[in-house]
């Protein structure tokens, strides 16, 4: 057995494969060291890293640079061979542990990763450039998509790829609108919305119905988005940087998002839309006194007069999604 005495890096996780990888990461001002048991230890291999052995205990001195991975075999009395690995808290905070071919390895991406049985899918916001990195990186293959164009580096540790899909900027337009008359349903397309029958419009909590009708002092703004045919592209995300007691985005009459403000961007996106066209109507309800809404850090937090509803920037992201797949 191996005895792991003290360490000040902290565990992240094991790659189950048939030599395991216990994976650390560091911690931002903490010389980072693994002390473990001698006893049971037939051999360390190090490479550069320093391993002194002090009664009793093999000492691992590791860097403290955050961006330097570092990698030791232990071999047991018994001929078993483990392996350590140790990474920066950063790489650590992109890192996803997927399962290829049978394979476990730790692969790290800004973006999100989903593994399927043949394959990965990586999604990326805003980016149509993809890097990533592979541990280990033995006896690995992967392949791309027909219009990717990549790259591939390798170091001592990792296989690292970066890759870039055609790239397109949605467009996002979004004007204020005074006549509400043509977005007023001629009838309820949701179950009617009578929550505020007995509720005075001073009190806390939302203004807007489910079904649109005008709110007093409220103001609207319409947005439409281009049709999107890239086809690395797989959803769009509308982000509303507004300032308010509420936002409510409707389509047809229909209300099909909505959002307490607290100071955070309202994100939709496109994908939940139930109509074709691309159209949508905006309202924001004014944040007044009389509500008496804290918000942690925020400079009205009830003061001062009450504050219009405003709009400070409408922009559309779209979520790049690459298809890698693998073999060994």
């Amino acid at each position: 057995d191996l005895y792991l005495a003290y360490a000040t890096v902290q565990p992240f996780c094991i790659l189950k494969n048939e030599a395991p990888t216990y994976v650390f990461f560091k911690t931002e001002g903490i010389a980072p060291q693994i002390i473990l048991k001698a006893n049971g230890i037939k051999q360390i291999k190090s490479g550069n890293t320093q391993v002194e052995e002090v009664q009793g205990y093999y000492v691992v001195q590791l860097s403290p640079d955050e961006n330097d991975s570092e990698e030791f075999k232990v071999i047991t009395t018994g001929d078993k061979e483990i392996n350590f690995l140790v990474i920066g808290h950063g790489k650590a905070r992109n890192s996803w542990k997927v399962n290829m071919g049978g394979t476990e390895r730790l692969c790290i991406t800004q973006g999100e990763i989903i593994p399927y049985k043949d394959k990965l899918v990586l999604r990326s916001l805003r980016f149509a450039t993809f890097n990533l990195s592979v541990y280990p990186k033995d006896n690995l293959s992967l392949s791309f998509m027909d219009k990717a164009k990549f790259y591939t580096e390798e170091d001592q540790l990792w296989m690292h790829y970066r890759i870039t899909l055609p790239e397109t900027d949605p467009i996002m337009g979004y004007q204020p609108v005074e006549d509400l008359s043509r977005y007023i349903p001629s009838e309820p397309q949701l179950p009617e919305d009578d929550r505020l029958d007995s509720v005075p419009l001073n009190c806390p909590g939302p203004q807007y119905f489910v079904n649109f009708r005008p709110v007093e002092g409220s103001r609207y703004w319409r947005l439409r988005v281009s049709t999107i045919t890239n086809p690395y592209i797989s959803n769009a995300y509308i982000i509303i940087t507004y300032k308010g007691d509420t936002g409510s985005l409707y389509q047809n009459g229909e209300l099909i998002a909505d959002n307490y403000y607290n100071g955070l961007p309202f994100k939709y996106s496109l994908r939940r839309l139930k109509h074709k066209t691309k159209e949508m109507l905006l309202q924001v309800v004014p944040l007044k006194k009389s509500l008496k809404i804290y918000l942690e850090g925020n400079e009205w937090n009830g003061k001062g007069e009450d504050k219009d509803a405003l709009v400070r920037g409408i922009t559309v992201l779209p979520q790049y999604e690459l298809n890698v797949m693998y073999g060994e």
